[in-house]
């Protein structure tokens, strides 16, 4: 079995490597790490990674720029709401309801609404929780 990787011993060089590798198990991870210690080089990354084809990747890398640059953020939001994975889908949901720096409800709308529609037509347990949460801070949307 493999040893895992301490990133958080590693330099930041090091990380970015990583974080721009093929290894896509690492690359999360690595770039989590670097997004702690210097967001504006993990931001570079992860604005790369929003083209990517890996779900688990694009919903990493939306987060991170979600807190960095928040209006791409949410224009990329707005262009894959309708469409995107359930991971991507998930991370959406915690911006939108969760986080404390969502813009406010009148520049988001639309994309309150590209949700919602998603959330509800939406198959499986996967989204339940997202589902809650964006209901539980949006209930006019849930009558609609």
């Amino acid at each position: 079995m493999e040893d895992e990787i301490d990133y958080s011993s590693l330099s930041d060089d090091e990380l970015e490597q990583i974080a721009q590798s093929d290894d896509v198990l690492s690359l999360a991870p690595a770039l989590n790490e670097l997004h702690e210690r210097s967001p504006q080089r993990a931001t570079v990354i992860a604005e790369k990674l929003l083209g990517g084809n890996d779900e688990w990747l694009r919903a990493t890398a939306l987060d991170i720029v979600f807190h960095e640059k928040q209006p791409l953020a949410l224009e990329y939001m707005k262009h894959h709401a309708a469409a995107c994975s359930v991971p991507v889908l998930r991370v959406m949901v915690e911006m939108l309801a969760a986080d404390s720096r969502t813009p406010e409800r009148s520049t988001i709308e639309e994309l309150l609404v590209q949700v919602r529609d998603r959330l509800r037509d939406a198959k499986g347990s996967a989204v339940d929780d997202s589902r809650e949460l964006f209901f539980r801070k949006y209930p006019d949307l849930l009558s609609h």
